[in-house]
Parts: structure tokens; sequence; C-alpha cells
């Protein structure tokens, strides 16, 4: 078992280093979606743990970033969902994007924080070496009294016109390592 969890810490490590366009080795593209949000903007506070923990990973200060996270937390960064269950493996999270982000916009749907960010250079340890900088990345966050809950890459952000067509709200019943 510890073995196995190891092993999903490292993937998580793996797909996370190789890029912020999702493992591919590619630079992510560039959104084609409207700045214009097509729903209602998401909670304030929540908005404010997601820019907190972007501006915090962007500026370097990674155990910041980390204590944005609740235990157990969900991440999924082109993997299957991995369920971390410790600072640890919450930090080894955080310190594998290399990239960093400021946030563009949030959007509510169905009980998430959809967020777009525009990708930077990371300061400190594993930053510099963002292969996207200046394109757009986005995420789905579950906050749960006012920490990230679950942390799920999605391809973009709703826009008007159906040119990105929101994402069925991300589960947890797929099994988790």
């Amino acid at each position: 078992m510890v073995r196995r969890r190891t092993a999903a810490i490292a993937l998580i490590a793996t797909l996370a280093a190789a890029g912020c366009g999702g493992g591919s080795g590619q630079k992510p593209s560039k959104t084609t979606t409207s700045p214009a949000a097509s729903g209602p903007s998401a909670r304030a506070a929540d908005a404010a743990v997601v820019r907190g923990w972007a501006d915090a990973l962007r500026l370097g200060h990674v155990a910041h970033a980390d204590g944005l996270f609740s235990l157990p937390a969900v991440v999924e960064n082109g993997t299957p969902p991995l369920r971390l269950r410790t600072r640890a493996e919450i930090h080894l999270f955080d310190s594998s994007l290399p990239c960093g982000a400021r946030l563009v916009r949030t959007v509510a749907h169905q009980g998430y924080v959809l967020a777009q960010f525009k990708l930077t250079e990371r300061a400190g340890p594993g930053g510099g070496h963002c292969d996207g900088t200046g394109h757009s990345a986005a995420a789905a966050f579950r906050i749960v009294a006012g920490k990230i809950r679950e942390w799920r890459r999605i391809a973009a952000l709703p826009g008007p016109g159906g040119q990105a067509p929101p994402p069925s709200a991300p589960t947890t019943t797929a099994p988790l390592t």
C-alpha cells in the first residue's frame, strides 16, 4: 500500500513537472473564451482562496499555498483523481507545478469555482521553468470552510456562445489512490 501511494505521488510530480499544459510537454494553447463570464461569479470568499493560492505559489511561498488545502484533498492534473492525505503530499503537489499564475476570472458552476489563470514564471524552489508563460490555464476548485478540498485541471472556462461549454461537475466516484 505504501509503495502504491508513493508511486501515485511520484506520478503527480512527474506529470506536473512535464509542464503546465497537462503533461503533454507542449505549450498549452491560448484560450479562445471571452473574458466575460457566462455564469455567475464565484463567491468573493471562495475566489479569494483561489487567488491566495495562485499568488502564494507564483511568489514562491509554497508552504503558504500548501496551507490553503484541506486534508484530505483531491487533485487531478492530467491524472486520475488522487487523494492527498498529508501536508507532505500537498507540498509535493504544489512544489511540482512549474508555472506560477495570475487569476484572471472565476465562475461558479455546480458547487465549484472555475478559475482561469494567465501562466507566469514562478519564484522559489521549482520555479523558473514554465513552458507556458503567457498562456491560459483553468482549474475547478471545490472550496469548503475556506480551504481547497478539490483541485481539478479543466480545459477552459465557459464562454458566451458555447465556445467552451462548462464541464460536468467533477466527481469523486472514480477510485482514488
